[in-house]
């Protein structure tokens, strides 16, 4: 997705993805920083699992060490809670400030955390990006261009006004739920993060149906879902069709792909 909104911002072309490609016959679950290069994952680790994946994948929900699970757990959770840290802090230090001038603020944010991986896909689009400044005015636009990152700038300063604490599950499920809005259909998800989807109007922005339930699902609901096919910036900020398919799915597999949302 970051390498089509640059080529677009660049007037590059951009490969086409295939209508499956978010589909895999692999399965990993990491988390690290960009900056960190872990994830080169070495073809020796990959040739096994991509011959068995569905032993592998046995393996690792059955078989796994537990003592490396749960460091795995206390290491998420220590990030986690430093990242709640620091929402909580600027909670306090933006507190009399107005709702757009917290968009912006995040937004900036959002941009120093993940510039590293802005300019290294820049790069891979033919760009001499080593820096901020090399992103041009297009340095204003990043947040707002690029769908996730739209996404979660709307929805955390929206989480961050409500009354209860963030939790590290509300974490979690943010995670999850940003990367999804932008791609898919339909999507079942909690009632918080739903209500602030709209109240953003991200679900109208992206083509995105919005349930709470699994039960509001219907047969012309997944035979007739609506698939923006282009996407780009408009004069009026975020993003509107210009050249980004959402995954063409059978029936089933959006049935899959729904549930798997909502769990």
């Amino acid at each position: 997705m970051l390498l089509r909104c640059i080529a677009h911002a660049i007037g590059a072309p951009a490969p086409e993805a295939d209508d499956d490609w978010f589909l895999s016959d692999l399965w990993f679950e990491a988390a690290a920083e960009y900056a960190s290069g872990v994830f080169e994952i070495p073809p020796t680790a990959v040739g096994p699992i991509r011959q068995r994946p569905m032993q592998a994948l046995f393996s690792y929900l059955a078989g796994g060490d537990d003592v490396i699970r749960r460091e795995g757990v206390r290491r998420f959770s220590v990030e986690s809670q430093a990242l709640l840290a620091r929402m909580t802090a600027r909670r306090q230090r933006m507190s009399g400030e107005s709702f757009v001038m917290r968009l912006r603020a995040y937004g900036a944010l959002l941009v120093i955390d993940e510039v590293d991986v802005i300019l290294a896909v820049g790069r891979q689009a033919g760009m001499p990006w080593k820096e901020v400044r090399d992103l041009g005015a297009w340095a204003k636009r990043v947040v707002t261009d690029v769908p996730v990152l739209n996404a979660e700038r709307q929805l955390a300063v929206r989480l961050e006004d409500q009354p209860r604490a963030t939790t590290e599950n509300d974490l979690r499920d943010m995670a999850a739920f940003v990367t999804a809005l932008p791609l898919v259909d339909i999507i079942v998800a909690e009632k918080q993060f739903v209500n602030l989807s709209r109240q953003a109007k991200l679900d109208t922005q992206y083509g995105t149906r919005l349930l709470t339930s699994v039960h509001d699902l219907t047969r012309e609901m997944l035979a007739g879902v609506d698939r923006p096919e282009r996407w780009s910036s408009s004069p009026a900020g975020g993003l509107v069709q210009h050249g980004w398919r959402k995954p063409r799915l059978t029936p089933f597999r959006e049935h899959c792909l729904t549930c798997n949302m909502a769990g």
